[in-house]
């Protein structure tokens, strides 16, 4: 069975799909077998989508419904989604997708939806999928102010859970962040949690334009080679 990671978000658009995607891109271009998935892709209709680029970065092929389980239009929580779509979401298959792709590779990196308390469905939250699941967490936070309160609400959460934090990652999604590491408290936050970077992400201009090649460059700036030793 391959070994897995879980990358959940401080907040919506924090950069998970970047981060999992440059992940993935590093792990490949080192030569290793990683699968994707994320449980519930909300608004599916955008082209390309967050599953379309975990499978390109990831180089899989692996069928879509395995990768994302749930494909939902409307851009809302999982749970709302479903509703509006009247698909009913069922744990147990998300469960089932996870331990095929989970088999099938070395590497296995699960992408969340929003922050880890995005109800899935009533009364059960991604928090409690990443406790099922029993992934250790990546950490994904926004480089704008609020940084040190939403990573440290996450951060405690989880130990709460008992969920392993393998990393927190900075990242710059926009030019409309004009502050630095230092700013945000970025090494306070590291020293007060004893939670390791895995990477200060820069803002990449015209990212969505130049997907590709702005994943690539970002690939490089994640500290993340120890997380999977050969």
């Amino acid at each position: 069975m391959g070994r897995g990671l879980f990358i959940t978000g401080t907040d919506t658009g924090v950069g998970k799909t970047v981060v999992a995607c440059a992940l993935a891109t590093r792990l490949r271009s080192q030569g290793r077998d990683v699968g994707v998935m994320k449980p519930v892709l909300t608004g599916a209709n955008m082209h390309p989508n967050d599953v379309d680029r975990l499978i390109l970065a990831a180089e899989v092929s692996d069928p879509p419904h395995l990768v994302s389980p749930y494909q939902l239009n409307h851009a809302l929580a999982p749970y709302i989604a479903a509703e509006r779509a009247d698909v009913p979401i069922e744990i147990e298959s998300i469960q089932m997708a996870f331990d095929t792709l989970r088999a099938q590779h070395d590497i296995l990196l699960v992408e969340g939806i929003g922050g880890i308390m995005v109800p899935i469905i009533k009364e059960f939250f991604v928090l409690d999928l990443i406790a099922l699941l029993g992934l250790s967490v990546l950490v994904v936070t926004r480089g704008d102010i609020g940084t040190i309160n939403h990573s440290i609400m996450t951060i405690k959460l989880l130990r709460i859970r008992e969920v392993p934090v393998a990393g927190l990652v900075l990242n710059y999604p926009n030019t409309t962040h004009p502050y630095s590491p230092e700013d945000l408290g970025w090494p306070g936050l590291l020293k007060s949690t004893g939670v390791i970077s895995r990477g200060i992400l820069n803002y990449v201009p015209n990212l969505e334009q130049a997907w590709d090649e702005g994943i690539l460059c970002l690939s490089h700036q994640l500290l993340t080679d120890d997380l999977f030793p050969v």
